[in-house]
């Protein structure tokens, strides 16, 4: 399914880390790992992962209350994923292993 949403594997990987990992942080309640990575980030990148992952709002609404396009916090929502799972990587956590 996420290959047919996307141009190619590599995008499609992506897509489906990002779904592991908003699905992780929204229910981590949240180990260490996850808590400083998120910590880690810069503002601008922070603020959008715990409106939508952590606290469940839309897009819409979390671009509302920051005041900046959709299209904006999707972006900074994809880099902060991204983000996240680099650091993750590097302190041994298995984003793809975490138990759902």
């Amino acid at each position: 399914m996420a290959i047919g949403l996307t141009a190619n594997r590599a995008d499609a990987e992506d897509l489906v880390q990002d779904t592991v990992l908003r699905e992780a942080v929204a229910r981590s309640s949240i180990d260490d790992r996850i808590a400083a990575a998120l910590a880690g980030l810069p503002e601008r990148f922070r603020w959008p992962v715990e409106l939508v992952d952590v606290a469940g709002l839309s897009y819409r609404e979390a671009a509302e209350m920051l005041g900046v396009p959709i299209g904006t916090v999707m972006s900074r929502l994809h880099r902060a994923r991204k983000r996240m799972r680099r650091h993750l990587d590097r302190v041994g956590f298995d984003v793809k292993g975490f138990d759902r």
